[in-house]
């Protein structure tokens, strides 16, 4: 939240001083030199966005401009890469989620009883694409998007961006917007255009939420044709935004906007919150892309999304949810980062670590980022892209409702080549809160919902690969029969190989994978996912 104390009432064109400043700057000249390569910027009205006061006007805010120069040369510096978000969503929403009142889109609202709800001071500047706002009912955000003297000065704000920063071999990706289904919110009445489900929705939000698409859909064309055609800049990707949780099989209950099939968008990312520790899997094992997926896994999401758009897919933000990090010592953050690499994404961002606070997050960001380039490429690279997803949940006790141990792996397409993790799926949110009122944790965000498992796997247990069943065994499928491979097991977050062996498959082309220990009982020693390799023996 950036609130008055940082800003006097008739200059919103500086939220901090150059100390602090000079502060953030090395603190990414740190990730940096741990070995990160990899960072995402927002233009922000509060922080980076040239133009907000004035339409079409830069002049008070080109400080940020410069600012944002230093940050490319330190990229260029440290052969980093940079994710160039174009325009933060806070500006378009009615009241915002996440309580930076100061930057939406309205002053104030009326309620149910008449009285006048302020939400900032009077002589606050509104952004500047809001030019009826003196009642309630006035321009609304989503209009601005589709409003065409509107659209030449985003395309203004645009071809600044491109023609400062698009020289940049190291910026990968421009995206258009941040979360555009975050326009329209009102945070104070909880109301989400975007997410009406088509299944008992009125005639009025259908149509209200047609409109909002059409919206949506002809910035993000105009904007992406203006790069590609009119700029004639097609040096860098052009990427869209989609939340997570809407890819429902039912493809009447849940309705999106059609940015992602436009000709000059290039990649599709997804934002995606989800506490549920059984957001991956719940499936059997299969050794191919379509086996094993269900409607509760982030891997079918991808898989639908791609199946979409036929475009790669990436996560721009993606984590556990507000609240629950800082309640379980961001105890699955870590295992995000070495997990989320194997749902079917071509990349993600951890978006705990954001703040210099969680810099202990990083290394296993950077580990997981290593073993990616080590290991998970050789494997995606080997067939030219045409690889093969597995997985599989396994019980321990019979009594067990859902399985605590968990696999995912991907397998090279000649068959001679996998890398994945195993996972003790008993060391998740619920079992790592710190109090009984860490699931109750309420969230800034006003549209979160708790969402932990129906049958939560509530109790810390450590888990060998022979606990449970014959059938629960975890194995990799798909592979040469009766032929001997190698596995290779990699300490948590430090990419440390720890124990290898060999073993023939069976005649259906099996290995079983004899994981070590996953040890989540231990106050001193942790260790709840491993990765590995596999590799045929010649």
């Amino acid at each position: 939240y950036i609130g008055k104390k940082l800003f006097s009432r008739n200059n919103t064109t500086k939220a901090t001083n150059t100390r602090e400043w000079d502060f953030f700057l090395n603190k990414v000249e740190t990730y940096f030199k741990q070995g990160g390569k990899f960072i995402r910027i927002m233009q922000s009205p509060w922080s980076a966005l040239i133009e907000y006061e004035k339409k079409g006007n830069y002049f008070d805010r080109l400080h940020y401009a410069w600012e944002q120069d230093k940050l490319l040369d330190l990229c260029e510096q440290y052969d980093a890469m940079m994710l160039f978000n174009l325009m933060n969503h806070t500006p378009f929403e009615i009241c915002s989620s996440y309580f930076a009142f100061h930057w939406d889109w309205e002053r104030y609202w009326i309620d149910e009883n008449g009285q006048i709800y302020y939400n900032h001071d009077e002589d606050w500047p509104l952004y500047c694409y809001n030019t009826n706002s003196k009642e309630i009912g006035g321009k609304l955000p989503h209009q601005t998007l589709a409003d065409d003297e509107d659209l030449l000065y985003h395309q203004q704000r645009t071809r600044y961006y491109i023609s400062r920063y698009g020289y940049s071999t190291n910026i990968y990706e421009f995206e258009l917007l941040s979360e555009p289904f975050n326009v329209d919110v009102n945070a104070k009445y909880k109301t989400q255009p975007y997410f009406v489900p088509q299944d008992g929705a009125t005639d009025e939000q259908i149509a209200y939420q047609k409109e909002l698409f059409q919206s949506i859909e002809k910035y993000q064309r105009n904007i992406s044709t203006y790069i590609k055609e009119e700029l004639g800049h097609d040096e860098h990707l052009i990427g869209v935004d989609y939340a997570s949780g809407i890819w429902n099989p039912d493809s009447t209950k849940w309705q999106l906007d059609k940015s992602y099939a436009f000709k000059h968008i290039d990649i599709i990312a997804l934002n995606d919150y989800d506490v549920a520790q059984n957001r991956y899997i719940k499936s059997k094992s299969g050794s191919n892309n379509e086996f094993g997926l269900n409607e509760n896994s982030k891997a079918r999401m991808i898989h639908d999304l791609y199946q979409r758009s036929q475009k790669p897919i990436i996560l721009s933000e993606q984590g556990i949810g507000d609240g629950f990090g800082a309640c379980t010592e961001y105890a699955e953050s870590k295992i995000d980062a070495m997990s989320m690499g194997f749902v079917g994404v071509c990349g993600f961002n951890v978006w705990e670590g954001k703040d210099w606070v969680q810099s202990f997050i990083w290394p296993s960001t950077i580990l997981a980022q290593n073993f990616a380039q080590e290991h998970i490429v050789q494997v995606l690279n080997q067939g030219n892209g045409n690889w093969i997803q597995g997985r599989q949940v396994g019980k321990i006790k019979n009594s067990h409702k859902v399985g605590a141990k968990e696999v995912q792996y991907y397998l090279s397409e000649d068959r001679q080549q996998a890398c994945g993790y195993v996972r003790n799926r008993t060391h998740n949110t619920h079992t790592k809160r710190m109090d009984e009122g860490c699931n109750l944790l309420k969230s800034p965000n006003p549209f979160l919902v708790d969402n932990f498992d129906d049958a939560p796997i509530n109790e810390l247990t450590d888990i060998t690969w022979s606990d449970g069943p014959k059938s629960s065994t975890l194995v990799v499928e798909g592979l040469d029969k009766n032929a001997v491979y190698e596995i290779h097991f990699y300490l948590q977050f430090k990419n440390k190989l720890i124990v290898s062996y060999k073993e023939q498959t069976s005649s259906k082309g099996k290995f079983t994978i004899k994981f070590p220990k996953l040890v989540v009982q231990n106050e001193d020693y942790n260790n709840p996912i491993v990765w590995f390799t596999l590799q045929k023996v010649e």
